[in-house]
């Protein structure tokens, strides 16, 4: 099976998440520890999706997922 092909086979399941993602919701969907989640975030690389309230995290789903698309659809030529 192809990586396209999980992604297809996952999409019932990430229409079923929330639009705004918990970074655990965000960590099981792009299959990566919590941790990553965390330190993408410090680094600046989560800042067109994501904003803080306090010391709670938020990620916009939609945007992350266009975004993650188009840098995967770039890098490929």
């Amino acid at each position: 099976m192809k990586n396209d092909d999980l992604i297809f086979d996952n999409s019932k399941e990430i229409n079923s998440l929330p639009p705004i993602l918990s970074p655990k919701q965000t960590a099981d969907l792009l299959q990566v520890s919590i941790h990553t989640i965390y330190r993408w975030s410090s680094l600046g690389k989560l800042d067109y999706c994501s904003c803080r309230k306090g010391k709670h995290l938020f990620i916009n789903k939609a945007r992350l997922l266009t975004e993650m698309f188009t840098e995967a659809f770039q890098s490929k030529g």
